[in-house]
């Protein structure tokens, strides 16, 4: 019982990333708890403090001080403010007390004051190394100028696939994984921009670029990482010229055009995005001479079959017109 009350104290004051996927799911819950049960016990000043005030005490204490903080209304505007010297409560002079108290006695203290530690286990640890480099990616078009994005993007994904390899659970992957996936927001970029108006604008564009290199990654990488048994039962996927391949028919299929200003990464990537398919580097590559028999065969067999009818069919119209009559041999 101990262990499982010390388990949800820690478990909510703890801030770490992805941190909402345990939160929904019990098996996820009961795994975290045991690997907890298997960390290093640590002094706890928390338990110590609990000798002298509930949790609902110390909140309420914490929120009565909050409430007595005198204020002063700014000069220039209407907005209350902190005062610039405030009175410290009663009851902070005793935490300090205590904290001294705790620090003097660590050698001494009891069993009781004693606990697993939240942070310790590998899950944890694991889920905030994730979130930092995603905190740098993030931040990656403001600190750094003239980028590549296809490698950025690469290297990104690869250490975020090698940090997912050593959480154990499969749910708890798969959570990380969607969650990356469904990230589109980048708070950092729009405080950038708001804060210096001066700044190079199209940082919005620019991440939403990186973002799907490394979206593309992250998948082909999650992919190729899945158990055997998983990936039997996936489809063979379309290599780098046959998307190239569909991009360039389904601009001469008038089913989305390119504009003649327009790049080709652009427009492939436009394709790509579109119709849910992986986009990288390469699919801009090939782009000029993917028109190959052994392309389109690929392309009949792994991309038309899974399309919407209305598109397969007016891909296969456009290639029927251009392929030239079949000659007699035996006229």
């Amino acid at each position: 019982m101990k262990n499982q009350k010390d388990f949800i104290r820690q478990y909510r004051k703890a801030d770490f990333p992805f941190k909402e996927i345990i939160a929904c799911n019990k098996e996820l819950r009961k795994a975290l708890f045991k690997e907890f049960t298997q960390t290093k016990q640590k002094h706890c000043f928390d338990l110590y403090l609990l000798d002298h005030y509930t949790d609902r005490q110390w909140n309420d204490r914490l929120i009565e001080a909050a409430r007595k903080i005198p204020t002063s209304v700014s000069n220039n505007s209407n907005i209350p403010v902190a005062a610039s010297w405030v009175q410290t409560p009663p009851f902070e002079f005793h935490f300090d007390l205590l904290r001294n108290e705790f620090g003097v006695s660590k050698k001494t203290l009891d069993a009781k004051y004693y606990c697993f530690d939240l942070e310790a286990t590998n899950t944890v640890k694991t889920l905030q190394e994730i979130g930092k480099v995603i905190e740098l990616f993030k931040k990656v078009l403001i600190t750094h100028d003239n980028i590549d994005f296809d490698t950025e993007a690469k290297n990104v994904s690869k250490t975020i696939l090698r940090l997912m390899e050593g959480l154990e659970d499969q749910k708890l992957k798969d959570g990380v994984f969607t969650a990356l996936l469904n990230d589109k927001e980048n708070a950092d970029i729009v405080l950038e921009h708001f804060f210096d108006r001066n700044k190079e604008s199209g940082l919005e564009d620019k991440y939403s670029r990186l973002k799907m290199y490394f979206d593309n990654y992250l998948k082909e990488g999650n992919v190729k990482a899945l158990p055997a048994q998983q990936t039997e039962t996936k489809k063979e996927q379309p290599k780098a010229p046959v998307v190239a391949l569909f991009c360039s028919l389904v601009n001469d299929a008038e089913l989305i055009e390119k504009a003649e200003s327009e790049s080709v990464e652009s427009y492939c990537m436009r394709v790509c995005n579109h119709y849910k398919l992986t986009y990288t580097d390469r699919v801009r590559q090939n782009f000029n001479g993917c028109h190959t028999k052994e392309n389109k065969k690929k392309l009949a067999e792994l991309l038309l079959p899974f399309l919407e009818s209305e598109v397969s069919k007016r891909i296969t119209d456009y290639l029927n017109r251009k392929e030239p009559p079949k000659q007699n041999l035996y006229a």
